[in-house]
């Protein structure tokens, strides 16, 4: 890593970052739902995953033969990596796709918060991120995973603390659960 960057001062790193990043957005948006979600699924475990793990993580229930043809448009795409050991195949997101999808799930959650507030009612049309995050902790009892939730919701949190401009605000955690107990009444 430090030969590939050697040279490069940090605001040209942030600069090349910047631009890869900004390569994803237009592939994000043309994506199927399914993608999506499967991209957001990988996102959350930050690690590789063989299939039947990330199937388990999605909130959407899909045959296996849906979810291979998802992961083979992402693997076109190459926002999705493949590994193979010992017979076994795991999935990832490179660190730049990670990074962005990660974002954008923070993004899409602050949203889906944002919008039960405003308007009072569990009723909104996309809380797909909010039930991947309360899926995803309520599978997971791990200490990395443990860590992995509590390092996202703080970053859900500052996000929304920004947007309030306020350090008094309701648990973020207590909101997303009442998010989820509605979404699946």
């Amino acid at each position: 890593m430090r030969g590939l960057l050697c040279g490069y001062s940090p605001d040209e790193i942030a600069e090349k970052i910047h631009k890869d990043i900004s390569r994803i957005r237009p592939q994000f948006e043309r994506l199927s739902p399914l993608g999506k979600e499967t991209l957001y699924g990988l996102a959350l475990e930050r690690h590789p995953v063989q299939l039947d793990t990330l199937k388990e993580n999605l909130w959407s229930r899909v045959s296996g033969s849906k979810l291979i043809q998802a992961i083979h448009s992402l693997l076109r795409r190459s926002l999705v990596e493949k590994a193979t050991e010992n017979q076994q195949v795991w999935f990832s997101l490179q660190p730049v796709v990670m990074k962005y999808i990660r974002d954008r799930l923070i993004e899409q959650i602050c949203q889906d918060v944002l919008a039960v507030l405003s308007q009072r009612s569990l009723s909104c049309p996309s809380l797909l991120g909010s039930r991947l995050i309360l899926q995803f902790q309520s599978r997971r009892q791990s200490d990395y995973k443990a860590a992995n939730y509590r390092s996202l919701l703080e970053a859900i949190e500052t996000k929304l603390r920004s947007l309030f401009r306020s350090e008094n605000s309701v648990s973020l955690e207590e909101v997303l659960e009442q998010i989820l107990i509605a979404i699946d009444s």
